[in-house]
């Protein structure tokens, strides 16, 4: 039926398919662009419509030609490599080059995404059917309209009843095109929250095929020689205009730009006519609803270098003496909104494309600045000063908005493009903004009384403005964590200090502001959010990363009042209580889980405490996390997330050379709780991966007690149960486990060397798995540590088969390296013999 086809993609309802199938992209931003896997390989097929020719068709027959355009055509193909992107990460990927990889480079993702998307698409029965009946009726009006439409089509424009029938018409269309993004936001907490997400098929076709409506109506009404008055004829133009910034499709801002144009030649030099301020704001708007559709392939440019345009020429004209076409805080607040998002989205492609030139972000960027930091700042003390001249006078609530949506987008583009120069963009912006609030609130306030705002209204803008704000003081928090991500990391341990030290004041200072601040106006100066916490978490976490650690760094990390792990803990406890009942994202608890698995590659840290001592506090810390899970205080927005958290602990167990038993038995007892928590949510949430089984494995054989060959083989047959195939760490483990029994004598080597036989029959088999030379070592150290089989002959052949090996394939995995030597000679020396010739063979092979 016709539901089916117009929502061949979206079967839920208007929801995106990356959420429907959980390939969620973590942005900085309820307002920024969550990139699509067809959008990202620059195909620009599911948002490109042709126009159709018989404009009174019903929507069945839209989407049928929607649909067949859609099979003929090339671009519809899918992209290679759309498999892919599920779940990918816009930050650093696993290393998994390594024999043990878990330093996740990516445990602290976008900052700033809105939580728990999943939750907010699992609508269960009786919401999806809401859904489904709401596309049911907007189908069905759609039809009722597009009917009602053929017939005034076919009906000549001769008298002004015909002409008020038209422009009633044209505007019930807005009505309905602008009521699709409306409703849906109202069944949707994610569209709402996420306004500038790529539409979904059905959202995009239905209210592109109402926007066509009426422009056919405008042609209709002026291409049948009928007299209109300019009044009703400016009125029609602005009814064609207005039904495109409710649309999202990459060529909104263009096809509304046309109709612009058309009304300009017409009436452009009448000065009770001509196109306004307002005109262009329109024009505006309608770009910005073409961010998320934006095909790079489209002439004359993205969104925002068209935005940029259209300010440059009322600019121009202004200063050519055209008073009526002043650039005013709402156009400029306008334009660095599509200028953001087309960053943003500029930005995901980039990152999912792995290209690393970012000159184009760079450029826009700066463009984007100078406008809000010059053009709009200088407009914005000039309308207010002239505001305070006129007694009485004062901007409006949505002049107010603007203004300070402005500065968002600013610090959210300074905070997240790598754009160089001599001033920290950021702290400056906010403090701008910081000044902008202090000296206006009042005034702002005032305006809320606005006589022509609805009481709704008012409050809709009011939790704007304050989720602005918000918004900025994450992005200024976030910005050196961000901006370092782009080029890697730090530079060292200095600037990750300084960092977290630097957001640590910007943390303090809205607290501060907003424990100052009034009832009228906390609006304005909000407590810290959910983000903001995460986001100073994270910059304190950042600073015990292992490739920070060296001597001068521990030196004065041992000289902190307080640790920077412990910074973060202590944070996260504030932020429970400030919570109270409401639900927290548990991707928080991961971030303090993951320092506290770094602190023993610290010496400053460790080396006046037990090694266990963070063991303790890390399993502590996981358990109450999971206690919360389980009582509902804590979710998780990202279901990996809790695998990641049980990594970071086995990772910390692993790193416990000295553990022993107690080593290996926290390990198996903290994956025992994982595999039935795993069966508890039916494999929703902590499944183990591949990581998780090496890390275990590397335990185990470290502790070298007598049942740890036996334990690491049930590790490895767990690993079929949850479908992960081993890989070349998981039996190094297991040869490993079996070469450092009872340390000081291993009984049986000949068990590790029937491991090494298996793997070497793979890879003659498929080359699914290599016998590396860290399988040879681990094998060969296993004969020298027995006292009953060490046989020199064996050891020579193994490495000879290894040698033989790396001159076949010149492979490096098969390249002999000191670890080898090392364990030849060891195994050599050991070895019974008379006359000392098993010490006299390992130096002449030495």
């Amino acid at each position: 039926n016709n539901l089916t086809r117009a929502a061949a993609a979206d079967v839920q309802c208007g929801i995106p398919p990356l959420v429907r199938h959980r390939d969620v992209v973590d942005v900085p931003s309820h307002r920024l662009i969550h990139a699509t896997s067809s959008l990202l390989n620059n195909d620009p097929s599911h948002s490109t419509l042709s126009k159709p020719n018989d404009a009174g068709a019903g929507f069945g027959a839209f989407i049928n030609r929607q649909n067949n355009r859609g099979r003929n055509s090339n671009n519809n193909k899918q992209p290679a490599n759309s498999a892919n992107f599920q779940g990918a990460s816009i930050m650093n990927p696993h290393d998994d080059s390594e024999e043990d990889p878990l330093d996740y480079d990516d445990i602290i993702p976008a900052l700033g995404a809105k939580s728990n998307l999943t939750n907010d698409y699992d609508f269960g029965a009786h919401h999806e059917s809401e859904l489904q009946e709401w596309h049911r009726h907007k189908e069905e009006e759609f039809n009722q309209l597009s009917s009602v439409t053929e017939k005034a089509l076919d009906h000549p424009v001769e008298n002004g009843s015909d002409t008020d029938s038209i422009l009633s018409l044209m505007q019930q269309w807005n009505t309905f095109v602008s009521s699709i993004t409306s409703e849906i936001h109202s069944l949707s907490d994610f569209r709402r929250q996420n306004q500038q997400y790529p539409p979904s098929i059905f959202m995009t076709t239905i209210t592109y095929g109402g926007a066509e409506k009426v422009e056919s109506l405008l042609a209709h009404l002026l291409g049948r020689g009928a007299s209109l008055t300019p009044k009703t004829e400016v009125n029609a133009y602005k009814l064609a205009m207005d039904v495109w910034p409710h649309v999202f499709h990459s060529q909104s801002g263009d096809r509304c730009e046309s109709v612009l144009e058309q009304y300009g030649e017409r009436y452009g030099g009448d000065m009770n006519y001509m196109p306004t301020v307002d005109s262009y704001k329109t024009v505006l708007k309608a770009h910005l609803k073409s961010c998320s559709s934006y095909a790079p392939s489209n002439e004359g440019g993205s969104p925002g270098e068209k935005a940029l345009g259209v300010l440059t020429l009322l600019n121009n004209v202004y200063k050519a003496g055209d008073m009526f076409l002043k650039p005013d805080v709402e156009l400029y607040s306008h334009t660095i909104a599509v200028v953001r998002n087309t960053l943003l989205d500029w930005q995901s492609r980039r990152r999912f494309q792995h290209d690393g030139n970012r000159s184009l972000e760079e450029e826009l960027g700066m463009r984007l600045l100078d406008s809000l930091r010059e053009q709009m700042a200088s407009s914005l003390e000039e309308v207010i000063n002239s505001k305070k001249k006129d007694e009485g006078g004062r901007l409006s609530l949505q002049q107010w908005h603007c203004a300070i949506r402005a500065y968002a987008d600013g610090l959210a583009t300074a905070a997240s493009i790598p754009i160089y120069n001599d001033e920290k963009l950021t702290d400056s912006l906010l403090t701008k903004l910081e000044h902008l609030l202090a000296t206006n609130s009042a005034d702002i306030f005032l305006s809320i009384d606005d006589e022509e705002l609805k009481d709704t209204d008012a409050k809709k803008i009011m939790d704007e403005i304050q989720r602005n704000v918000e918004e900025s003081y994450t992005s200024a928090l976030s910005s050196g964590l961000i901006l370092s991500k782009e080029v890697g990391s730090f530079a060292d341990f200095d600037c990750a200090l300084t960092n977290a030290i630097s957001s640590e004041e910007i943390f303090q200072r809205m607290k501060h502001h907003s424990q100052e601040s009034s009832p009228d106006t906390n609006f304005l100066f909000p407590l810290p959010t959910p983000e903001t916490y995460r986001a100073l978490v994270q910059c304190w976490c950042e600073c015990v990363r292992k490739r920070y650690s060296t001597p001068e760094s521990n030196n004065v990390m041992a000289k902190l009042d307080k640790l920077p792990h412990l910074k973060a803990h202590s944070l996260l406890k504030q932020f429970e209580v400030q919570q109270a009942a409401r639900p927290i994202d548990g991707s928080i608890y991961a971030d303090v889980i993951w320092a506290w698995g770094q602190v023993l590659n610290w010496p400053a840290v460790y080396r006046r405490n037990d090694y266990f001592f963070a063991a303790d506090a890390i399993d502590h810390l996981l358990k109450r996390t999971m206690s919360h899970y389980e009582h509902g205080s804590v979710f998780f927005s990202d279901n990996v997330t809790v695998t990641k958290m049980y990594n970071s602990v086995f990772r910390l167990h692993s790193k416990i050379f000295k553990g022993g038993e107690d080593a290996m038995m926290r390990s198996l007892k903290l994956f025992n709780q994982m595999e039935h928590l795993n069966e508890q949510s039916e494999g929703a949430i902590a499944q183990p991966d591949t990581f998780t089984f090496s890390l275990i494995l590397k335990t185990i054989s470290n502790s070298g007690v007598e049942s740890s060959a036996s334990k690491a083989e049930t590790i490895v047959r767990k690993m079929e149960h949850f479908g992960v195939k081993p890989r070349e760490r998981h039996y190094l483990g297991l040869i490993r486990a079996y070469s450092r029994v009872g340390q000081k004598d291993v009984s049986d080597p000949r068990k590790a060397e029937s491991i090494l036989q298996h793997v070497k029959e793979k890879y003659n088999e498929n080359k699914s798995v290599k016998p590396t030379t860290a399988m040879y070592s681990a094998c060969v150290s296993a004969y020298g540590g027995s006292k009953n089989h060490n046989s020199v002959s064996k050891v020579i052949e193994l490495f000879g088969e290894l040698m033989e090996l790396y001159k076949e394939t010149n492979d490096e995995e098969f390249r002999p390296d000191s670890m080898l030597y090392g364990a030849v000679v060891g195994a050599i020396s050991k070895a019974k013999s008379k006359n000392n010739a098993s010490l006299r063979q390992a130096i002449q092979f030495l």
